[in-house]
């Protein structure tokens, strides 16, 4: 060939019979097909198990740190001296001030419950109890920011104006696992069994023991209030030196209808509609269903809150006191036009009293 010719070469075509041929999955064997949607099926399962699980721990983490804000006494310099100076106080009244110190029972429930280690389940609560025999005993229960001793100005108010028919009750201020001086993490039922030991330790602290027991709780407290409420007769059947107890006042200041109503009532029912609550919260505080089974059980039912409640949306008083009528059962509904949901407790004194039984009959009926 000359110079300015040029050789053309043809690319080889590989012969179709030497390229592997396609399977379709359908001609596979049986057991192959069947291992393969297995594997794939156990794949989607494993991601969608780990993204559930990944969803429900972060709702697990932003509930605890919207509902539970726990003050801790160490952290507050001037304690000692606040419990001495009420100490004092109350001697006036010929009341005693005192700390419980109880363990819970240990078990591995209770451990896995608390989330501690067995030998860390002692908790403390205060008894203020009058140095004669109790006209009755008040278990009192916090909000989510509140510890014990924040309620000793409330008692010191409702002693100082205390009806002499009333008679003089004691009072049991109750710290959640994991507030005041407790070891633990706040959840249902390990505030359910912290109460249980609070009230069976209070019993020998008294000098006789009270023929009533009455509940009350504020926000948060009121949840743990009226759990504690539902759940204590068939306690109080099995439990010797509990029997002897008569169900007497529950008085909810400021409830919430349950945690799911709360969701809603704060993100919306679009954003958190309730079968997604269903599946991410694992702490489930439910008035909706405690308080009604609490007025069958036969505990006097009323609840308080403040028109301007800004926290916990009115209606829900309504919607619990609805509920229990729905029963068959009496339930009081007191709203106080002045208030908000943090001042309540300051500012609806007399309305307290009255629902709890230390004001004067005629105005206790006047004004229920």
């Amino acid at each position: 060939p000359g110079t300015n010719s040029f050789c053309s070469y043809e690319m080889e075509v590989p012969r179709q019979d030497r390229l592997p041929l396609p399977v379709s999955r359908a001609s596979w064997p049986p057991w192959l097909s069947e291992r393969f949607q297995f594997r794939r099926l156990i794949k989607v399962m494993l991601v969608g198990g780990s993204f559930c699980l990944t969803l429900r721990m972060f709702a697990m983490k932003l509930l605890g740190a919207m509902l539970y804000h726990p003050a801790r006494y160490a952290d507050d310099p001037s304690h000692s001296k606040e419990v001495a100076y009420w100490r004092n106080q109350f001697e006036m009244f010929s009341y005693q001030l005192e700390k419980i110190d109880y363990n819970v029972p240990s078990s591995s429930w209770i451990y896995r419950k608390f989330g501690v280690r067995m030998d860390d389940l002692k908790q403390r609560a205060f008894l203020l109890h009058p140095k004669q025999a109790p006209a009755g005993l008040w278990m009192i229960h916090g909000g989510n920011a509140m510890v014990a001793t924040d309620w000793l100005d409330f008692c010191a108010a409702r002693i100082s104006t205390m009806s002499v028919q009333a008679g003089k009750p004691a009072f049991l201020l109750v710290d959640y696992p994991g507030y005041g001086a407790n070891p633990g993490t706040p959840s249902p039922a390990s505030v359910l069994v912290s109460q249980l030991a609070a009230l069976q330790a209070t019993l020998s602290h008294l000098v006789a023991p009270p023929k009533k027991l009455h509940l009350l709780g504020h926000s948060l407290g009121a949840a743990a209030a009226s759990q504690l409420a539902a759940v204590l007769p068939r306690e109080l059947s099995r439990t010797s030196h509990l029997s002897d107890l008569e169900l007497g006042r529950l008085v909810l200041s400021a409830p919430f209808l349950s945690i799911d109503a709360m969701a809603q009532a704060i993100f919306g029912p679009r954003v958190l509609p309730s079968w997604l609550l269903w599946l991410l919260l694992a702490q489930r505080w439910n008035n909706a269903a405690w308080v009604p089974n609490a007025a069958v059980a036969g505990w006097d039912v009323s609840i308080i809150f403040g028109e301007h409640d800004e926290i916990v949306p009115t209606w829900m008083g309504n919607a619990l006191k609805d509920a229990v009528q729905a029963k068959g059962q009496q339930c009081r509904l007191v709203t106080v036009r002045r208030a908000g949901h943090n001042d309540l407790l300051a500012t609806a004194g007399v309305e307290y009293e009255v629902l709890m039984g230390l004001a004067p009959s005629e105005g206790a009926q006047a004004s229920a």
